[in-house]
């Protein structure tokens, strides 16, 4: 794991048994604390904004996506601490 970066990320992707659809799961671990949220946007421009709480980790899932575009990680005011 690496605790040098403001946030980390995992990207799975898969399929549901007997059907055509994909999955896709998007999740990490907060080393920075002035983080206050995340979004992910994928490549239909749908966004999910996860508030980042004392647990200090974010975690998504998707049905019939198989990427992100972008992951973003904000502090409290809104300002961009860190992006994949």
């Amino acid at each position: 794991m690496d605790v040098n970066s403001p946030f980390t990320k995992l990207q799975v992707v898969g399929g549901l048994r007997n059907k055509d659809t994909n999955f896709q799961i998007i999740c990490g671990v907060i080393n920075d604390s002035r983080i206050k949220s995340v979004q992910i946007t994928y490549p239909n421009n749908e966004s999910s904004i996860i508030m980042i709480d004392n647990y200090k980790y974010y975690f998504d899932v998707r049905l019939g996506v198989k990427t992100f575009s972008t992951i973003v990680a904000y502090d409290e005011n809104y300002n961009e601490i860190s992006s994949y």
